[in-house]
């Protein structure tokens, strides 16, 4: 009679630790959705400078806390994040040299517009480097659901990714015709 109780307590502290867990991974995962919006859902990254870069680095530093707590020791999610974390600098840093360099100055020369498109043309292959590891990750199974749901926030994470780039693209390219280069 006695272990019946110590098994309904420990099914009791098992099943709120599951929700807390549950609930930090939706708010981390709301996260991923709010803070791409509010630094990508602009109409054209390039009409002013981007100040919202610093709460981006500050969702990675969340996000990798999370995975570090939670992946383990597990190669493939820790690789998956640091991936992430490298398409992420490369893309900021990738607006960050193209509104400097064309859209700030009144007329860059045709050698910054080669460049910079070099550079977006780099960033659209890790682009498709994304959308393949992300295809690797989803066909991946984890047993544990803690790093069940962190495969889960790292594909939002390279969902997120993917859509920016494609956004970072479009909009070079419309401000690019807009100012006539």
């Amino acid at each position: 009679m006695k272990m019946k109780n110590v098994y309904a307590v420990l099914g009791i502290i098992l099943a709120s630790g599951s929700l807390v867990f549950a609930e930090e991974k939706e708010k981390g995962l709301q996260s991923i959705t709010s803070t791409v919006t509010k630094v990508f859902g602009k109409d054209n990254l390039f009409d002013k400078k981007n100040e919202d870069i610093n709460e981006w680095y500050w969702l990675l530093g969340v996000i990798q806390n999370y995975v570090d707590e939670n992946a383990g020791k597990n190669k493939k999610l820790l690789d998956a994040f640091a991936f992430c974390q490298d398409v992420s600098y490369q893309l900021f840093n990738t607006l960050k040299i193209a509104y400097n360099s064309i859209f700030a100055v009144t007329s860059p020369s045709s050698m910054d517009i080669i460049r910079m498109r070099g550079n977006i043309e780099q960033l659209s292959r890790k682009g498709i480097d994304l959308v393949n590891a992300s295809k690797q990750l989803e066909s991946e199974y984890y047993f544990f659901q803690k790093k069940k749901d962190v495969k889960e926030m790292l594909l939002r994470l390279m969902l997120s990714l993917e859509i920016a780039i494609g956004k970072l693209v479009r909009d070079f390219e419309k401000q690019v015709l807009k100012r006539g280069f």
